[in-house]
Protein backbone atom coordinates (compact mmCIF):
# COMPACT_ATOMS: atom_id res chain seq x y z
CA UNK A 1 0.00 0.00 0.00
CA UNK A 2 2.43 2.37 0.58
CA UNK A 3 4.45 1.75 -2.45
CA UNK A 4 1.40 1.90 -4.42
CA UNK A 5 0.64 5.37 -2.61
CA UNK A 6 4.04 6.49 -3.29
CA UNK A 7 3.31 5.72 -7.26
CA UNK A 8 0.28 7.75 -7.33
CA UNK A 9 1.42 10.23 -5.37
CA UNK A 10 4.43 11.01 -7.83
CA UNK A 11 2.93 9.95 -10.95
CA UNK A 12 -0.52 11.04 -10.61
CA UNK A 13 -1.87 7.95 -12.09
CA UNK A 14 -4.97 6.53 -10.57
CA UNK A 15 -4.51 2.77 -10.77
CA UNK A 16 -2.04 3.29 -8.36
CA UNK A 17 -4.31 4.68 -5.79
CA UNK A 18 -7.08 2.10 -7.15
CA UNK A 19 -4.86 -0.69 -6.01
CA UNK A 20 -4.06 0.42 -2.78
CA UNK A 21 -7.29 1.27 -1.67
CA UNK A 22 -8.67 -2.30 -2.89
CA UNK A 23 -5.56 -3.98 -0.52
CA UNK A 24 -7.15 -1.55 2.24
CA UNK A 25 -10.59 -2.11 1.64
CA UNK A 26 -9.61 -6.34 1.84
CA UNK A 27 -7.34 -5.65 4.75
CA UNK A 28 -9.43 -3.16 7.19
CA UNK A 29 -12.72 -2.45 5.92
CA UNK A 30 -14.34 -4.92 4.15
CA UNK A 31 -15.74 -7.51 7.28
CA UNK A 32 -15.74 -11.00 5.29
CA UNK A 33 -12.13 -10.40 4.98
CA UNK A 34 -10.71 -7.50 7.31
CA UNK A 35 -8.04 -8.01 9.97
CA UNK A 36 -9.35 -7.35 13.38
CA UNK A 37 -8.21 -4.28 14.77
CA UNK A 38 -6.20 -6.64 17.56
CA UNK A 39 -3.44 -8.45 17.78
CA UNK A 40 -4.42 -10.73 20.50
CA UNK A 41 -2.77 -13.51 18.54
CA UNK A 42 0.67 -11.90 17.38
CA UNK A 43 4.01 -14.26 17.53
CA UNK A 44 1.83 -16.87 19.48
CA UNK A 45 4.42 -19.46 20.58
CA UNK A 46 2.76 -23.02 20.91
CA UNK A 47 2.51 -24.44 23.37
CA UNK A 48 3.37 -21.74 25.81
CA UNK A 49 0.98 -18.75 24.95
CA UNK A 50 -2.02 -18.05 22.38
CA UNK A 51 -0.12 -14.84 21.89
CA UNK A 52 1.98 -11.35 23.73
CA UNK A 53 2.40 -7.72 23.57
CA UNK A 54 6.26 -8.67 21.61
CA UNK A 55 4.11 -8.92 18.62
CA UNK A 56 3.32 -5.75 18.33
CA UNK A 57 6.65 -4.80 16.83
CA UNK A 58 5.49 -6.48 13.91
CA UNK A 59 2.32 -3.28 13.50
CA UNK A 60 4.79 -0.61 13.53
CA UNK A 61 4.54 -0.36 9.62
CA UNK A 62 0.95 0.47 10.41
CA UNK A 63 2.83 4.24 10.70
CA UNK A 64 3.75 4.07 6.84
CA UNK A 65 0.22 2.44 6.45
CA UNK A 66 -1.44 5.68 7.84
CA UNK A 67 0.94 7.81 5.44
CA UNK A 68 0.12 5.97 2.52
CA UNK A 69 -3.59 6.64 3.17
CA UNK A 70 -2.89 10.45 3.64
CA UNK A 71 -1.23 10.16 -0.43
CA UNK A 72 -4.35 8.59 -1.70
CA UNK A 73 -7.05 10.43 0.47
CA UNK A 74 -7.17 13.07 -2.27
CA UNK A 75 -7.72 10.28 -5.45
CA UNK A 76 -11.02 9.28 -6.99
CA UNK A 77 -10.80 5.67 -5.17
CA UNK A 78 -10.65 7.09 -1.85
CA UNK A 79 -14.00 7.99 -0.39
CA UNK A 80 -14.86 10.08 2.74
CA UNK A 81 -16.63 6.34 3.37
CA UNK A 82 -13.07 4.76 3.39
CA UNK A 83 -11.32 7.42 5.43
CA UNK A 84 -13.84 6.71 8.09
CA UNK A 85 -13.78 3.29 8.03
CA UNK A 86 -10.17 3.50 8.30
CA UNK A 87 -10.04 5.53 10.97
CA UNK A 88 -12.58 3.66 12.90
CA UNK A 89 -10.32 0.46 12.41
CA UNK A 90 -7.75 2.27 14.46
CA UNK A 91 -9.82 3.93 16.74
CA UNK A 92 -10.55 0.57 17.47
CA UNK A 93 -6.94 -0.63 17.44
CA UNK A 94 -5.99 2.09 19.79
CA UNK A 95 -8.38 1.29 22.12
CA UNK A 96 -6.87 -2.04 22.03
CA UNK A 97 -3.88 -1.31 22.23
CA UNK A 98 -4.09 0.66 25.90
CA UNK A 99 -6.64 -1.49 27.55
CA UNK A 100 -5.78 -5.13 26.06
CA UNK A 101 -2.81 -6.89 28.02
CA UNK A 102 -0.70 -7.40 24.91
CA UNK A 103 -1.18 -3.67 24.79
CA UNK A 104 -0.43 -2.75 27.99
CA UNK A 105 2.76 -5.02 28.11
CA UNK A 106 4.36 -3.61 24.89
CA UNK A 107 3.35 0.36 26.13
CA UNK A 108 5.58 -0.61 29.61
CA UNK A 109 8.28 -1.91 27.57
CA UNK A 110 11.17 -0.12 28.21
CA UNK A 111 13.28 -1.13 24.82
CA UNK A 112 12.85 -0.32 20.78
CA UNK A 113 9.25 -2.22 21.73
CA UNK A 114 8.08 0.29 23.67
CA UNK A 115 9.54 3.50 21.04
CA UNK A 116 7.78 1.69 18.40
CA UNK A 117 4.60 1.06 20.65
CA UNK A 118 4.26 5.04 20.96
CA UNK A 119 5.38 5.89 17.63
CA UNK A 120 1.75 3.67 16.41
CA UNK A 121 -0.02 6.06 18.98
CA UNK A 122 1.90 9.18 17.72
CA UNK A 123 0.50 7.96 14.08
CA UNK A 124 -2.75 6.81 14.98
CA UNK A 125 -3.70 9.72 17.12
CA UNK A 126 -2.68 12.34 14.06
CA UNK A 127 -4.52 10.02 11.70
CA UNK A 128 -7.74 10.30 13.76
CA UNK A 129 -7.22 14.51 14.29
CA UNK A 130 -7.11 13.85 17.78
CA UNK A 131 -5.12 16.98 18.91
CA UNK A 132 -5.45 16.46 23.16
CA UNK A 133 -4.72 12.29 22.10
CA UNK A 134 -1.30 13.12 20.47
CA UNK A 135 0.02 15.86 23.08
CA UNK A 136 -0.15 13.09 25.49
CA UNK A 137 1.78 10.75 23.36
CA UNK A 138 4.31 13.37 22.36
CA UNK A 139 4.94 14.09 26.69
CA UNK A 140 4.89 10.02 26.69
CA UNK A 141 7.61 9.90 24.10
CA UNK A 142 9.72 12.32 25.83
CA UNK A 143 9.98 10.85 28.81
CA UNK A 144 10.49 7.35 27.31
CA UNK A 145 13.48 8.81 25.61
CA UNK A 146 14.92 10.36 29.00
CA UNK A 147 14.21 6.97 30.74
CA UNK A 148 15.73 4.78 27.27
CA UNK A 149 18.50 6.74 26.73
CA UNK A 150 21.70 7.55 29.01
CA UNK A 151 23.70 10.82 29.68
CA UNK A 152 26.20 9.70 26.93
CA UNK A 153 23.02 8.97 24.03
CA UNK A 154 23.49 5.57 24.41
CA UNK A 155 20.59 3.09 24.81
CA UNK A 156 21.43 0.68 27.61
CA UNK A 157 18.83 -1.80 26.84
CA UNK A 158 19.87 -2.37 23.07
CA UNK A 159 23.57 -2.59 23.66
CA UNK A 160 23.41 -5.24 26.09
CA UNK A 161 21.82 -7.66 22.95
CA UNK A 162 23.93 -9.69 20.80
CA UNK A 163 23.58 -7.49 17.79
CA UNK A 164 23.51 -4.17 19.29
CA UNK A 165 24.06 -1.91 16.60
CA UNK A 166 21.17 -3.24 15.01
CA UNK A 167 18.73 -2.51 17.99
CA UNK A 168 20.76 0.66 18.87
CA UNK A 169 19.72 1.85 15.24
CA UNK A 170 16.22 0.16 15.56
CA UNK A 171 15.18 1.90 18.36
CA UNK A 172 16.52 5.19 17.09
CA UNK A 173 14.69 4.82 13.91
CA UNK A 174 11.38 5.17 16.29
CA UNK A 175 12.11 7.49 18.17
CA UNK A 176 13.46 9.57 14.33
CA UNK A 177 9.63 8.67 13.48
CA UNK A 178 8.05 10.12 16.00
CA UNK A 179 9.88 13.20 15.76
Amino acid sequence: VYTLALAYYYSDNPAYASHAGKLLQVWFIDTATRMNPNLNFAQAIKGQNTGRGAGMIDSRHFVKLIDAIGLIEGSKSWTSNNQQAMQQWFRDYLHWMETSKNGKDEMNAKNNHGAWYEAQRMAIASFLNEPALLKKYIASAKERLDKQMDDRGRFPLEMVRTISLHYTTFVMDAFFVMA
